[in-house]
């Protein structure tokens, strides 16, 4: 226990790097030469976030298509609350297809960030959308 608290107080070493020296004229490919490696790995993490991403939308077609034809377990309820299950359901699914249709995934490094920023807000109206009918759908199909 004593060894986890020092841990966390320990102050990081600083990290000494060689330093280089890079002719103005040779400056331009020098930096190329130093990116290309980064870029490359950018490039590499935003593919595997872009195929998850394209997994977890799947996910979400597949649930939206679940909850299309999902049945009540207890046919016997009055048919009021049968409209108002498929009103509410309805709702749902709409909002639900709304956002699913509204996600692009970005094509390059630089389409990251207002993506990002473009699907948080996308995220927001759509919780916002869905809050009271999630609540009412709880109610007739949570165990389903």
């Amino acid at each position: 226990m004593f060894s986890l608290i020092k841990r966390l107080f320990k102050k990081e070493e600083a990290i000494t790097r060689p330093q280089e020296s890079v002719p103005l004229e040779r400056l331009q490919i020098w930096v190329e030469e130093k990116a290309a490696p980064l870029r490359q790995r950018a490039h590499d993490a935003l593919s595997a976030k872009v195929t998850q991403l394209n997994e977890e939308m799947g996910h979400l077609w597949t649930s939206i298509t679940a909850l299309q034809v999902a049945q009540l377990l207890n046919p016997s309820i009055p048919d009021r609350a049968k409209q108002f299950m498929a009103g509410n359901r309805e709702a749902f699914l709409r909002a639900a297809e709304q956002f699913a249709h509204s996600i692009k995934a970005p094509a390059s490094v630089d389409d990251a960030r207002p993506f990002h920023a473009a699907v948080t807000e996308q995220l927001q109206t759509f919780l916002t959308q869905i809050n009271r009918p999630f609540q009412i759908l709880q109610e007739f199909f949570a165990h389903e």
